[in-house]
């Protein structure tokens, strides 16, 4: 009897992303614009495991929610704070 392995997707879509990190789709959108997380066009966006993996370990235990209001409020002034 052989056993199938289920096999890992090497990259996800936006919604995708959002269910990994525990976060919204809208802002997983705007963690992309704001250069947080680097995605990959393919059709659509769609963030890499490697991506994903770098952005959690990179942004562990920062406040990135305050960043995201500072951005939505003044998308055209904001700056990377970190």
């Amino acid at each position: 009897m052989t056993t199938k392995t289920a096999i890992k997707p090497a990259v996800h879509s936006v919604p995708e992303t959002a269910r990994i990190v525990k976060t919204s789709t809208d802002n997983v959108y705007d963690l992309i614009k704001m250069g947080y997380i680097k995605p990959m066009i393919l059709g659509a966006k769609m963030i890499s495991n490697i991506e994903i993996d770098r952005f959690l370990d990179k942004y562990a235990g920062v406040d990135l929610k305050s960043q995201i209001v500072a951005y939505r409020a003044d998308p055209l002034n904001w700056r990377k704070q970190i």
